[in-house]
């Protein structure tokens, strides 16, 4: 019989390895800093953590600026983009799946920095939202808890822009 604590880390593993996969299938519709590249160029255009981190941070402030509709959709899809081409350039670190074993593709992760990658992996769920507006019914979208974004954006030093009082 398999153990409690089994069976949820396998499901963990299964939920992070189809996340993963629904990632690394989706290309941005509107991607502002990955332009219209593909899936492999994306993910062998990532040199360093720290420029997925600013790159992160961009989209954050972007955010900021959207509210909701397609500007929302690309950036949110674009901020699991990113953080799922990374996992791939780290190994399946933040996703704690799927590894290449291809090490001269590989960039280093620090401790830090991986903790924060599998918050920000951790809050990009699917969905169905807009479904006609993608390739697929379902796409992935990064939907925070307020303590995470908080706790993200504090990381990335990108402060959430205040909203302007309607008169």
């Amino acid at each position: 019989m398999i153990s409690m604590a089994n069976q949820i880390k396998f499901v963990s593993y299964v939920i992070g390895v189809t996340a993963l996969v629904i990632l690394l299938n989706f290309t941005s519709l509107y991607a502002d800093d990955i332009g219209d590249l593909q899936k492999e160029e994306l993910v062998n255009s990532i040199k360093s953590v720290n420029e997925v981190k600013e790159a992160l941070k961009n989209a954050l402030k972007s955010l900021d600026e959207c509210g909701f509709g397609s500007c929302f959709d690309a950036r949110t899809t674009q901020i699991c983009e990113l953080v799922g081409a990374l996992d791939v350039r780290v190994n399946g670190k933040i996703s704690d799946g799927m590894q290449l074993n291809q090490a001269e593709q590989y960039i280093d992760i620090s401790e830090n920095d991986l903790k924060l990658m599998k918050i920000i992996f951790k809050n990009c769920k699917a969905t169905t939202y807009q479904y006609w507006k993608f390739d697929s019914i379902l796409h992935v979208s990064y939907l925070p808890s307020t303590i995470d974004d908080q706790r993200i954006r504090k990381a990335l030093k990108a402060k959430k822009k205040d909203s302007v009082p309607i008169h």
